[in-house]
């Protein structure tokens, strides 16, 4: 059995061998073959124009409609091209594809919200600004190039191989501290970095979005208009089960449970006069009526801290979560008082109001800055707007 039980190692290595170096030959077919056509849309003219690509959307997003009307109000004339593509098919991928390119070899500045291959893996005008603005507060999980190789994390080869994350101007935080994750996961020198915030912030902290988007909420619930409303917004996870929920059964009556779940969860959760799955209206939007917020290692925990929401962080999986995906901000060691391992812990807290704002004012202040007018700040780094 020996040596049989050797023979299949050395087959599988190379199988692995063999798909490795295929799937590089592959990789750099596909980049010479982009950048072929990407030598030739280069030579049409730079136009007054500003593209904006997200690969984390499907349809626009507050900072880009945000930097459009922005962009506008500084420039009338300005051409602003929008190119949201999230999980589409491999057509649609392919002509999205070609887009970017023809669209950031005419544009004097690229603004981009994730990772863009044609961004990181081309060769680009010299006068091309691009500006990474990531599509989230904060970092909590690690990504990018600090998970690399972990369970959730990118293959290192591939990463090395699409240049993942090259390319950038400027990349912008939301504080210093957020700063030196993002000089990690960007691989980015520091001084690239910008602590100027995201225009979300801007529109979180717009009172007039809170009360338009109060009367939305209470003419599609009007029943919860006196109710304490505790929004659970958690990360995607696989393998999650119901039994998580088992607490949420006995909320008392003046309290309603809003789960928002995410795009890819599949999992039906249970509805009665307590809790709701609500379809209708973004996890952002839903923190302007949330009297409390339970999360985990999303990045809603930032825009609950700018609007002083009282976040628990319902972390049951934290050993195994370092292990897979790795945490930039370590949670539990740093908010051992407003982070639980344990349901029954958390809800007890939450239903006889018991938390540590000083806490969570230290998280806030930790990982957010107080910039005004961000929306405005960003723009004023695309220095030149070229004459047509």
């Amino acid at each position: 059995m020996q040596p049989t039980s050797g023979y299949f190692q050395i087959v599988n290595i190379r199988i692995v061998c063999y798909n490795f170096y295929m799937q590089t030959f592959l990789i750099n077919i596909f980049k010479l073959f982009i950048k072929l056509i990407y030598a030739i849309l280069k030579l049409f003219p730079t136009k007054n124009k500003v593209v904006l690509i997200s690969r984390f959307h499907n349809t626009t997003s507050i900072d880009f409609k945000l930097l459009k009307k922005e962009l506008l109000n500084n420039d009338p004339t300005v051409e602003i091209k929008i190119l949201n593509h999230k999980n589409n098919s491999l057509p649609q991928v392919v002509k999205h594809l070609f887009l970017e390119m023809y669209h950031i070899a005419t544009s004097y500045t690229a603004i981009i919200d994730s990772y863009i291959i044609p961004i990181s893996v081309l060769n680009h005008k010299d006068d091309l600004v691009v500006i990474q603005i990531w599509h989230a507060f904060g970092a909590i999980k690690k990504f990018g190039y600090a998970s690399l190789d972990k369970a959730d994390g990118r293959p290192s080869k591939m990463a090395h191989l699409l240049n993942m994350h090259h390319n950038y101007d400027y990349v912008i935080s939301c504080s210093d501290l957020t700063a030196t994750y993002y000089q990690v996961a960007f691989k980015v020198p520091i001084e690239k970095i910008k602590t100027i915030g995201v225009p979300k912030m801007d529109y979180l902290q717009n009172i007039e979005n809170k009360w338009n988007f109060e009367e939305d909420f209470y003419l599609a619930y009007p029943n919860l208009k006196q109710q304490k409303i505790i929004l659970y917004a958690p990360t995607f996870r696989k393998n999650d089960t119901l039994d998580n929920f088992k607490l949420f059964k006995d909320l008392p009556k003046n309290h309603t449970l809003i789960i928002k779940k995410h795009p890819l969860d599949k999992t039906i959760y249970p509805n009665n006069e307590n809790i709701l799955t609500d379809v209708n209206f973004s996890s952002s939007d839903l923190l302007f009526v949330s009297d409390y917020l339970i999360t985990d290692y999303s990045s809603i925990s930032f825009e609950a801290a700018l609007l002083n929401i009282p976040t628990f962080f319902y972390i049951y999986d934290y050993l195994d979560y370092q292990k897979s995906q790795g945490l930039f901000i370590k949670i539990k060691d740093e908010y051992p008082t407003i982070s639980f391992e344990n349901a029954e812990d958390l809800c007890e807290n939450l239903i006889n109001d018991k938390y540590d704002a000083a806490s969570y004012r230290n998280f806030r202040n930790k990982y957010l800055s107080n910039n005004k007018n961000i929306t405005q700040e960003i723009l004023k780094l695309i220095e030149r707007i070229p004459n047509e």
